[in-house]
């Protein structure tokens, strides 16, 4: 593949659907196992960014959006907000 293409297709990808999810984590927890748990419900997982102490913010594709975020609060986060982006 050249530069040229390379390019092109990192353009097509951050022209996509992005999900920002807002959320803080509860009692004596981490924001560690996030990315294995987006991987268990295989989601998309873009970046994650830690925001304060206990806050964090997850970028994810628009796949399986549902999925994810019951099993985010389902392991004991609080989602704050989301965010199309």
């Amino acid at each position: 593949m050249n530069q040229t293409a390379r390019v092109v297709g990192d353009r097509v990808d951050a022209a996509k659907p992005l999900y920002r999810v807002m959320l803080t984590v509860r009692g004596a927890g981490s924001a560690a196992g996030l990315p294995a748990l987006v991987e268990c419900k295989r989601g998309d997982l873009r970046r994650l960014v830690h925001r304060a102490a206990r806050r964090v913010e997850v970028h994810l594709g628009i796949r399986r959006i549902d999925d994810v975020v019951a099993a985010v609060e389902a392991a004991g986060y609080d989602i704050d907000a989301i965010v199309l982006t």
